[in-house]
């Protein structure tokens, strides 16, 4: 790809992120706070050890750590116009939730 291609791609995407910032500053200052309060509760966990003795709370973070960084990837993609692939990765977040949920009840793993 030339670089003349590659900024144009670069300007288009500039574009309409500025243009999305403005229009919808609100609702994306709610998805910033929803991440905020997301990332705070992260912090909260403390450290954790694997063991044999906590794999389901392990399946569980992993599950958590990968809902957070496709919500995150969302939100930037939400911002250059990439409705799509925003809302799939969406999709897989609540898919990523209903199987922690189900986990929350389990025995073992």
């Amino acid at each position: 790809m030339s670089s003349k291609s590659s900024r144009s791609l670069e300007d288009n995407d500039a574009q309409v992120q500025k243009a999305t910032v403005k229009q919808h500053s609100e609702e994306l200052k709610l998805i910033e706070d929803l991440l905020t309060q997301c990332r705070r509760r992260f912090t909260r966990l403390g450290s954790f050890t694997i063991g044999e003795d906590n794999r389901l709370g392990y399946a569980q973070l992993l599950l958590a750590t990968r809902g957070f960084n496709s919500l995150h990837c969302a939100y930037e993609l939400l911002q250059l116009g990439y409705y799509t692939q925003a809302m799939t990765l969406v999709r897989s977040t609540m898919e990523d939730n209903l199987l922690r949920w189900t986990l929350k009840n389990a025995k073992t793993l």
